[in-house]
């Protein structure tokens, strides 16, 4: 894009000398705007971009030249021309199944959205002179514990070896998605 600004139309006798006037701006000597059009710069930058792709399908024999020197408004049939042609041209590659992997592992966090366990089981075994309360509020904490995002590997399996009454705790965790 290319704006140009000058000082009146050069004559000392004009009523605009000394004024600042700023030449559209354009692409390819193409105007995005008309003389003296008062454009904001989202607009103006729309306006680049469509005439880009304009100017692109031209090139490509998809859309006849402009016959004037400012960018022609586009009517319908022209914007599906140009979508064919962005939609024909710009390739996505497809990822192989390592770089989702790296991908997923380096963004775990994001793609958690509830944890689902299998685990086999910490008995806690209620025995005559057990303080329950103590024993249920050790139960809860292991839970709590055990249900946050943080969770090391091998931790249930920790925790089964230290807290569980039954036989099978050095049989750790079974996960499952």
């Amino acid at each position: 894009m290319s704006a140009i600004e000058s000082s009146g139309c050069g004559s000392a006798q004009c009523a605009c000398s000394g004024q600042l006037q700023v030449a559209p701006a354009s692409i390819n000597g193409i105007a995005l705007h008309e003389p003296g059009e008062a454009v904001d710069a989202q607009t103006l930058l729309e306006r680049a971009w469509t005439e880009l792709l304009r100017q692109r399908a031209v090139s490509l024999g998809l859309l006849p030249r402009a016959t004037g020197l400012v960018a022609p408004e586009l009517n319908e049939a022209e914007r599906q021309v140009i979508e064919a042609m962005t939609d024909d041209e710009v390739k996505s590659p497809e990822p192989t199944e390592a770089e989702c992997q790296r991908y997923y592992e380096a963004n775990k966090p994001h793609f958690i959205v509830g944890q689902s366990l299998h685990v086999r089981h910490i008995l806690f075994a209620v025995t005559p002179g057990v303080n329950v309360i103590a024993l249920t509020q050790r139960a809860e904490a292991a839970l709590m514990e055990l249900a946050g995002k943080n969770v090391p590997p091998g931790r249930f399996e920790q925790l089964a070896a230290e807290l569980s009454n039954c036989p099978s705790s050095a049989q750790g965790v079974i996960w499952a998605g």
